[in-house]
């Protein structure tokens, strides 16, 4: 999980298409807009929502991996639990992310198309969901044991 999780930092999640309008308003050179794990393409990230939008992402990302990495070394259950919930809000997350992107950009016709990025948080969420059951299997079967002597 950590591997995909680096992965998923390089990795665009999001791919918005400059619509004819766009072109015909703003001429060929307009950039198309690519949204990273980390970072975002196509943008002025001077503009402090953008700033603030990509990292944000980009600290959730990294806080996701300490969080697995804190599990794998001291098998807390409470690292999962927090993990999968910032997995869960991800799509809103995005949602959310993609929406201010739109509205900051003067054209309307953009076009989003999803990207490999989120074929990465399908597994890192389906990794971590039986990681968590795993977890917890072991943990029952241990307590099984403990209670049998």
């Amino acid at each position: 999980m950590i591997a995909l999780s680096i992965i998923a930092i390089f990795t665009p999640f999001i791919f918005i298409k400059m619509g004819p309008k766009c072109i015909e308003h703003y001429g060929k050179n307009v950039p198309n807009i690519y949204i990273l794990g980390g970072y975002i393409l196509g943008k002025d990230t001077s503009w402090w929502g953008i700033n603030f939008a990509f990292k944000f992402q980009l600290i959730a990302i990294l806080v996701y991996i300490a969080l697995i990495y804190n599990f794998k070394r001291h098998q807390k259950s409470i690292a999962l639990m927090i993990s999968l919930l910032l997995l869960i809000l991800f799509p809103i997350w995005l949602d959310i992310y993609v929406g201010g992107v739109k509205n900051n950009s003067d054209c309307a016709d953009l076009i989003v198309y999803p990207m490999p990025g989120l074929f990465i948080w399908v597994l890192i969420l389906a990794l971590n969901s039986s990681t968590i059951l795993l977890h917890y299997k072991i943990q029952r079967n241990q307590q099984k044991k403990a209670n049998e002597n």
